[in-house]
């Protein structure tokens, strides 16, 4: 597939630790899709010294290091396109 999905997550209520890092992730997604990936490592960095365990940051750390290696086309639109399962 080539076509980007949404994920969502469930919270019904979320601890001044989680909020905090939930901020700073939307930061980090900001300069993602802004292509500052040096900007989102920082982001997704700070997220992980709050939230140690978060897969998302660890996924997203990976995806911009990646991009930092090998640039998205111009015309990308944030979606990161897997070549394997």
């Amino acid at each position: 597939k080539a076509k980007g999905i949404n994920i969502y997550t469930v919270e019904r209520e979320l601890d001044s630790q989680t909020r905090e890092a939930w901020e700073i992730h939307e930061q980090a997604m900001k300069a993602y899709y802004a292509q500052d990936f040096n900007s989102a490592i920082t982001h997704f960095k700070s997220v992980k010294a709050i939230l140690t365990s978060d897969k998302p940051a660890d996924n997203m750390l990976e995806r911009c290091h990646d991009f930092l290696i090998e640039p998205p086309p111009a015309d990308w639109n944030g979606v990161k396109i897997m070549k394997t399962k």
